[in-house]
């Protein structure tokens, strides 16, 4: 809680977390407040190799 209320008060953007939106821009998305729609906190995934792991499981076996 506290991390959300530093970030409203310095009102600055962080990755992940916050970002500040111009009014033009919410009155533009029709004043969704919708936080995806203004804040990416997507993770990448990693790449999974499927034939290295099948090759694994078939070493186990």
């Amino acid at each position: 809680m506290a991390r959300i209320v530093e970030t409203y008060r310095t009102r600055q953007d962080v990755d992940k977390h916050a970002r500040v939106v111009a009014q033009s821009e919410l009155s533009a998305n029709d004043s969704n407040l919708n936080i995806p729609r203004y804040v990416d906190t997507s993770t990448e995934q990693e790449e999974i190799d499927v034939a290295a792991l099948q090759t694994d499981m078939d070493a186990l076996e």
